[in-house]
C-alpha cells in the first residue's frame, strides 16, 4: 500500500509481485498467480476423529510423515 501509495486493492495489488524480504517463516515473494513462492506447507487429514499429518511439500517435493 505504501509503494502504491493507494488503499485501492487494484493499486496496490500488483505491487505484491515485487515483494521480497526475509520473514519469520522463511523468504516471502509471490509468483505471477500472488501464491507464496517456496513456501512449505503441511496436509493434514482426519482419521478416527483426530487430525492427523500426511506429508510436507517442500520446494515442489512431497515427502510423506
Amino acid at each position: 500500500m505504501k509503494r502504491a501509495d493507494s488503499v485501492d486493492p487494484a493499486r496496490f495489488a500488483p505491487e505484491l509481485f515485487n515483494v521480497s524480504f526475509q520473514g519469520a517463516t522463511g523468504r516471502i515473494a509471490f509468483d505471477a498467480k500472488g501464491d507464496r513462492k517456496d513456501a512449505d506447507m503441511s496436509i493434514f487429514k482426519v482419521r478416527g476423529g483426530k487430525i492427523v499429518p500426511v506429508a510436507i511439500v517442500r520446494n515442489g517435493v512431497t515427502t510423506p510423515f
